[in-house]
This record gives structure tokens, sequence and C-alpha cells, in this order.
């Protein structure tokens, strides 16, 4: 004659609930974290691939690309042919470019300009997306480009007429600029050409600071904003935000990293020496 089975006791079941929910408790950490490092090498492949049609482009035109161009497409659609995209480039009116009956320059971002733009069937690429935006839908770009510094190193803006624009930078991409090898002095593998900033940072067009969704100067913050602050470079992906350089190449730099060293990547001629960081 068989015996009977034996039942779970109370404590028995609580103690493998309590197993179960600590090895839970250690494994989610590690699946977020193993998608989070998924975004960030999807992210960091978006600006390798911007970072190459921009080298592509120079090859092409012997000098980079303007920031934009008065009444504010950018450089993102100036080198569509760059990225594979010949089709969206060729459906884009490039007279249509002032947004405002008083003739100010654009201030729609790129993505929000190219879906007004794009016939039907016709989709913005996905490297126009950070995967690691919580907000899939975002019409805000999360790359633009490096106009130079305003930190104690670096020149006072000036602005267009009628704009609070700024129309020079000591960087790599500002409005009409025409930035070529040459000129940046300071070594292109130093010089900062696009970084990452996210949807607040990118929601003001036109501010006194000088702010604009194709490039901003880098103001001394490489920092989460505070308070509404509008003048960061930064990221969803935790720590600090990814970089492309004048040379292609791609880096992720922290929010520790130190003000003069931010200052001294983001002029293409300032004359700073750095060393390693």
């Amino acid at each position: 004659m068989s015996r009977p089975r034996r039942a779970f006791t109370l404590l028995e079941l609580l103690t493998v609930i309590a197993v179960l929910s600590l090895l839970l408790a250690l494994l989610l950490p590690a699946v977020q974290n193993a998608r989070e490092a998924s975004r960030r090498a999807r992210c960091q492949n978006n600006l390798r691939q911007f970072g190459l049609a921009l080298q592509n482009y120079e090859s092409a035109h012997r000098t980079f690309p303007p920031g934009a161009v008065p009444g504010g497409w950018s450089w993102a659609a100036l080198i569509l042919p760059q990225l594979d995209q010949t089709p969206l480039y060729s459906a884009i009116r490039f007279e249509n470019n002032i947004d405002s009956a008083s003739g100010h320059y654009g201030c729609g971002p790129e993505y929000f300009r190219l879906q007004a733009e794009l016939p039907s069937g016709m989709n913005v690429p996905e490297t126009f997306h950070c995967p690691s935006n919580p907000d899939s839908h975002s019409v805000y770009m999360p790359y633009i480009g490096v106009s130079g510094n305003w930190g104690p190193v670096g020149p006072p803006p000036s602005f267009g007429p009628g704009t609070a624009i700024p129309v020079f930078g000591n960087g790599m991409l500002y409005l009409c600029s025409r930035v070529r090898p040459r000129d940046v002095t300071d070594g292109m593998s130093t010089t900062l050409l696009l970084g990452e900033t996210g949807d607040n940072s990118s929601a003001l067009c036109g501010s006194s600071s000088g702010h604009r969704s194709a490039w901003k100067a880098l103001v001394g913050n490489l920092a989460i904003p505070l308070d509404g602050d509008t003048y960061c470079y930064w990221s969803y992906h935790p720590g600090g935000a990814q970089f492309a350089f004048a040379d292609g190449h791609v880096r992720f730099l922290s929010y520790s990293l130190d003000k003069s060293i931010q200052w001294a990547l983001a002029s293409r001629d300032g004359g700073e020496v750095v060393g390693e960081f």
C-alpha cells in the first residue's frame, strides 16, 4: 500500500515564495541593465551613422554642412543622401523654410518638419530616435550639433537680425557654418561634433539663450537639467550622454567630466590641450 503524499506546510510555501522573490529581485536589475546596454548600443550606432554621413558630406563638398540654413532646415536634413535616404531628401521642399509670417528663422525640430514634408507612406528613419527615450512618439530629435562653447574660454554669441539664434560659433555646427577640417586646429579626435539631448531641452526655440533644436553651445553643463534648465546636453542613459567627435568616433561622456574639459572639447580652435579623460 502506497504512503499518502505529504502536503506542503505553510512555512515551506512561504520559504519557497521568499526564495523566488529574492531571485526575481536579483534578476530584474540584470535584465534592465542588459536592455539598457542594448538600447545604448543602438543609440551609439545612430550617432556613428550620423558622424559617418557628416564625414561623407565633407568628402563630397570639402566642408561640413551648415548647422542650419536660414529658414530652419538643419544638417540632419542636408545629409539625408549620405544616410542612404535620397528619396526623403528629394521629397523635401527646401524652399518651404519659413515658419512664421514675420520671416524669423524656422524652429521646428527636424523630425516634425520631416513629418510635415513627407508624402504618405514615407517615414522618418529610426536613426532619428534614441531607443532609450520613454516617449516613442517624440518629435524632438535627440542628436544636435555642437556649435562651440560659451564658457569662460568661449566667445560671446552674436545673433541674427530679428532673432535670438546665434550666427557664430567656435565649434563645428551653427547657423550657416562652413567648417573645413583644416579649421579644426584642436584636432578632429578631440573636437565634439554632435551630442545627445532630451526632449525638454529641445522644446524651446529662439529663446534668449540662443537655443535651437538643430544645435546648441556647451555652456558648461553636461548634466541632467534641473528646474527647466535648457542649456544642458544630457540623455536618457544613466550617468551621462554620448557624443560623436569630428573624426567620426563616438564616446560616452560622464556628467562628472571636468567642466574645463567639456569646454575644451566643444571648441575647434581654442588651443586647449586635452589629455586623458
